[in-house]
């Protein structure tokens, strides 16, 4: 359901791509009738324009629902009462508390609801850097920088984009969300301040391209977040963490080859380890864009996520986050 960015979806993940072992498409829906016809006899399914007819096909088993954020939880509501497991995308809703509603419903619901960032369960680098905080004893995170960025050169095209209300400090909303779930797994709950600066270097929308956030937390820990559509360095999508405890510091950097299925992770780690420096590192594989097919597939056929799983008060964290950008963005237009 939305075919705006689901048309991506459908031919980059799930004809061809990390889904296609596990799924096959029967339908498409959009409110767009044109856009859901033509797609819909592009890739020989039906084609619906209601979500509520779309639930009622007994044929469906999971809805990919990929509409803006700014109040998914009420959709979500329909196809949790329908019973159909969902798989959705980032930011997973605008709002922390609507976000924390739906996610234990569908919890107490026995419907799996799934979202590429955070992933359902820990990706391997976030594992990794788990492990080496066990392992080392690194203690508390005293800083970190997030980052990432895009080239894009956009037009105005009607959609939430295009709304500072909507899509305040865009790409913090639009690409940060990815720097925020990976930090969720690791910041610290209370924030006490967030300021934002934004600009508009080469974009035509009313919404900005550039933008930073710097973020204090109320224990001390300090952080920021880069998010940008104006860097075209040949590695698209570049998704880098720093991570500063007090007992050592971690980075993290997604080497990008523009196909999805080629994406690598290195990490290293650099801290003191019986009273000597010790660094390590580690390359890991990337799982395309974060849509877990997989751990879906095996959560429809009877099996169970691990325990460590992501809860919904995670989720919620790093929504909190867009939360604080938002009222930033807002004071800043005031």
């Amino acid at each position: 359901m939305g075919l705006h960015f689901g048309k991506w979806l459908i031919d980059n993940e799930i004809i061809k791509g990390y889904a296609a072992p596990y799924f096959e498409l029967a339908a498409v829906c959009d409110q767009n009738e044109v856009l859901a016809h033509t797609c819909a006899r592009e890739y020989h399914v039906k084609a619906y324009t209601r979500l509520e007819d779309a639930l009622a096909d007994r044929d469906i088993d999971l809805v990919t629902l990929i509409t803006g954020p700014n109040h998914r939880a009420k959709l979500l509501d329909k196809i949790v009462d329908a019973g159909k497991a969902v798989m959705t995308t980032k930011p997973f809703e605008t709002d922390a508390a609507e976000a924390l509603r739906i996610l234990k419903k569908a919890e107490a619901a026995g419907v799996p609801l799934f979202i590429n960032s955070p992933q359902p369960v820990a990706p391997d680098d976030i594992a990794c850097i788990q492990e080496w905080q066990e392992k080392y004893a690194l203690g508390r995170l005293v800083g970190y920088h997030a980052s990432n960025w895009a080239s894009y050169r956009e037009d105005p095209d009607g959609t939430w984009y295009d709304d500072p209300e909507q899509c305040p400090a865009a790409p913090l909303l639009r690409l940060g969300i990815y720097c925020m779930s990976d930090l969720s797994w690791f910041i610290p709950e209370d924030i006490e301040e967030l300021t934002v600066v934004q600009s508009r270097v080469f974009t035509r929308r009313p919404t900005s391209d550039n933008a930073h956030a710097m973020v204090t937390h109320t224990d001390g820990t300090l952080g920021s977040i880069y998010s940008s559509f104006c860097v075209g360095d040949g590695e698209a999508y570049q998704n880098r963490l720093e991570l500063q405890f007090e007992g050592g510091s971690v980075t993290r950097k997604i080497n990008s080859m523009l196909l999805l299925e080629d994406d690598f992770i290195e990490l290293e780690l650099s801290t003191q380890y019986h009273g000597k420096h010790l660094t390590e590192k580690r390359t890991l594989p990337k799982y395309g864009s974060g849509y877990r097919w997989d751990w879906m597939h095996h959560v429809l056929n009877g099996g169970a996520l691990p325990e460590k799983h992501t809860r919904p008060e995670q989720i919620a964290k790093s929504i909190r986050l867009i939360e604080k950008v938002k009222e930033a963005a807002r004071e800043q237009r005031e």
